[in-house]
């Protein structure tokens, strides 16, 4: 469609970007405008238009959302770092249910993959979905509503039918389980927050000069490096604020001024803080241009008295308690309780924890500062310099006590950490005898959990300081069943398995962003574990990794998300991969169309049918309206009201050529025309 710059339209907003901007289409034409929220009805003005989408802003929303709130944050849509903040907290979760469901359904190839009982909107516009994931029509009912042909579906069923005996006869006879799946898979409910607020256990913030001169801290605004002023962000704790006040105070007192990126001049690049939910422990890390930071002491006894004022008589009844309990778990009690039972026992999606971990009020426990001299966007230089403290400080997830320094890598969200992992462990179902390997290990924080139930666990992590971290924290706990090395997973698990033989009963898998190395997936393959755990943090490489190890035999058992960073748009996934039994009741069976005699589907391959085939042999995903659209033109019988709207004056969309022609060619190869 040929739209030119600052021109209106009218979209609703169907679905939310990686980014977080809201995806609105008109007569197949993608548009992505940001500070918009699934279910809002609004008026744009063109920003930039390309061959397939372009971008808009928004300029009136002529009808919100159902989903839409006032965000809390009075500088959410400067910042945009939490860019769901708009939404309702129940629809960011149904939202990040269908981000991960569509991710292994469109890539993974995991099919009927069955979302919670949730109400809401769905994105399809179609109806909700059913416990088995088809679409349901108008009157709710699953199927194709007025959809001719029943006696093409009906063929279809036996030749189904016919399939899946042939498939578990062929199983039986040889053991083969490599192109056979599971047909249905249902998602256990997201691990919601029962409080999406103040989660952050890290918070670094930036540090500048506003117009007047003003020393300021805030954050980056998107694809910026201008700074947008905010000292109490929500996400964070309470004591940041108190702790930056001290910090300008002690730049203004003694003449300190914040570093310039494009003079390279000036001190303080950087405030990092952090802070040990169940322990209360703080750290504050000055991040600076130079090699010294001056007076030292002086600001070291403002940060104490800082946060000390403001925790008030509450923190001093909390010095004798915790003066010997900060780094030991209580005398006679287990912190880590919350683990002994089962995941699907823990109530609703809040599952209980140790501790409530957002009560502890903080206490500055080491203030050091960190020398970064290089002209580059990396927050952290090479060299800690301790003013105060130890140099770390401590905190747990579930009963494992951890070191933290200003350099350890550490899960932001304690609270939704503890239930993740707890998900994982699970989901690998150790009895105390079984050989672990958790691949891109950081800290050891998933395989020091692990070790409590395994008989032996195996870290491999690429950074070195983290493996030094992973080792010193597995003796702090007096775990001593669990081992690891410094290098590539797709390296050191090959060579382990080759040369030492080292075998494995589960892997366990965390990586980046961009998934797992194929070298990686295939050791893991050829080492043949019974279960695979794989941890993401990416829907995309997760449905990517899944449908690799799916061709190798193995199938997906559970999944489930967890919201690990409420108010924005990033989710993390828990996947349970088995290898072993075929289900005799419910297998799939990977076959070409080509190769099939269609005879029998020439009065009407079903709609499904019809999608699936264009998508294979086209790659395009097309709707049952179109569909019916090209069946009218063709004569074909679609049903007197299928996909008709009940207003009169209704837009309808019409079928785009492209996917007319796909249609259409579909159309003859199952020879209805």
């Amino acid at each position: 469609m040929e739209m030119r710059k600052n021109e209106k339209f009218t979209v609703r907003i169907q679905d939310i970007s990686e980014d977080g901007a809201g995806i609105g289409k008109v007569e197949g034409y993608i548009w992505f405008i940001k500070d918009t929220v699934i279910g809002d009805l609004v008026e744009a003005g063109v920003m930039k238009a390309k061959k397939s989408y372009g971008f808009a802003r928004v300029l009136r929303i002529l009808e919100p959302s159902p989903f839409r709130v006032k965000p809390k944050c009075p500088v959410a849509k400067a910042c945009g770092g939490c860019s769901l903040q708009a939404m309702s907290y129940e629809e960011q979760l149904r939202f990040k249910e269908r981000k991960i469901r569509d991710a292994l359904e469109r890539i993974g190839g995991v099919e009927q993959l069955a979302l919670p009982e949730r109400g809401g909107l769905d994105k399809s516009g179609m109806g909700g979905k059913t416990r088995t994931g088809e679409k349901t029509g108008s009157s709710g009912k699953a199927g194709m509503s007025g959809e001719a042909g029943m006696s093409g579906e009906a063929a279809a069923n036996v030749l189904c039918e016919a399939i899946e005996v042939t498939a578990r006869a062929a199983a039986a006879a040889d053991g083969s389980a490599a192109q056979v799946q599971n047909l249905s898979v249902e998602m256990e409910p997201i691990i919601g927050m029962e409080d999406p607020w103040r989660y952050r256990n890290k918070t670094q913030f930036p540090v500048g000069k506003d117009r007047d001169g003003r020393i300021i801290f805030g954050f980056y605004a998107g694809r910026t490096h201008s700074i947008i002023e905010n000292e109490d962000c929500l996400l964070g704790v309470e004591e940041n604020k108190e702790i930056l006040k001290a910090v300008r105070i002690y730049m203004e007192r003694y003449h300190i001024d914040p570093y310039d990126e494009v003079s390279h001049r000036g001190s303080v690049r950087h405030v990092l803080i952090r802070k040990g939910f169940r322990t209360g422990e703080m750290m504050v890390c000055l991040v600076i241009n130079g090699e010294a930071l001056p007076h030292g002491e002086w600001l070291v006894e403002k940060l104490i008295g800082a946060v000390a004022e403001q925790s008030g008589k509450m923190l001093e009844g909390m010095a004798g308690e915790q003066s010997g309990k900060s780094l030991e778990a209580p005398a006679g009690e287990q912190p880590g309780k919350s683990l002994e039972g089962s995941a699907a026992d823990w109530p609703g999606s809040g599952i209980a924890i140790s501790e409530d971990c957002t009560k502890k009020r903080g206490r500055v426990t080491s203030v050091s500062y960190n020398i970064n001299t290089e002209k580059t966007n990396v927050i952290l230089g090479p060299r800690v310099v301790d003013l105060y403290g130890p140099g770390y400080i401590t905190d747990y997830i579930g009963d494992i006590r951890y070191q933290i320094s200003p350099q350890s890598f550490y899960q932001v969200n304690p609270i939704q950490t503890e239930k993740l992992y707890s998900t994982a462990l699970e989901y690998a179902g150790l009895t105390g005898e079984e050989t672990v390997w958790d691949l891109y290990c950081g800290i050891g924080t998933i395989s020091l959990f692990l070790a409590r139930r395994a008989k032996k666990v195996y870290g491999v992590e690429i950074v070195p300081a983290a493996i030094e971290d992973a080792r010193r924290n597995a003796a702090l706990n007096g775990i001593e069943n669990a081992e690891f090395f410094v290098g590539k997973a797709e390296e050191v698990l090959p060579r382990e398995y080759r040369e030492r033989k080292t075998c494995a009963d589960v892997i366990v898998v965390d990586p980046p962003r961009k998934g797992c190395d194929k070298v990686c997936l295939d050791t893991i393959v050829e080492m043949g574990p019974k279960r695979v755990v794989y941890v993401s943090c990416d829907p995309a490489t997760l449905g990517r990794d899944v449908k690799y190890l799916g061709e190798k035999g193995y199938r997906v058992e559970k999944v489930r998300g967890c919201d690990m960073f409420a108010g924005t748009g990033h989710v993390e996934t828990v996947v349970l991969l088995s290898k072993g039994e075929i289900d005799s009741k419910k297998v799939r069976v990977e076959f070409s169309l080509e190769d099939m005699d269609m005879s029998g589907f020439q009065q009407g391959a079903t709609y499904e049918q019809i999608k699936a085939y264009v998508l294979e042999k086209r790659g395009l995903k097309v709707s049952s309206l179109y569909i019916s659209q090209v069946k009218r033109k063709c004569g074909l019988d679609v049903g007197q009201n299928y996909n008709l709207s009940k207003k009169e004056d209704a837009k309808v969309p019409q079928c785009p050529p492209e996917k007319e022609a796909a249609i259409m060619d579909t159309l003859k190869h199952f020879q209805m025309i």
